[in-house]
């Protein structure tokens, strides 16, 4: 490997880390969500997932979220739309 793709190769990386670290931030102050947080860093919802377990970031579910996916579980389990 040459030395100008080496460099290119390093500001990669590099530019991946601060989207990844700027989405980890922002997801943790609770400006986004988890959804959004992965689309800013580039990454599938379940990557970004493991990504904020492996960080120890809390993720926010409420009873009223309980109840919403519930009811939608219900609704999909018992032919409705």
């Amino acid at each position: 490997m040459d030395r100008s793709e080496l460099i290119r190769r390093l500001l990669d990386s590099a530019l991946r880390q601060k989207k990844i670290e700027e989405a980890l931030k922002n997801y943790r102050e609770g400006r986004v969500t988890l959804w959004k947080a992965a689309e800013i860093a580039d990454m599938s919802l379940r990557e970004m997932m493991d990504l904020v377990k492996a960080e120890k970031i809390p993720v926010p579910y409420t009873l009223e979220d309980l109840r919403r996916d519930a009811e939608y579980v219900k609704r999909k389990t018992s032919g409705g739309q």
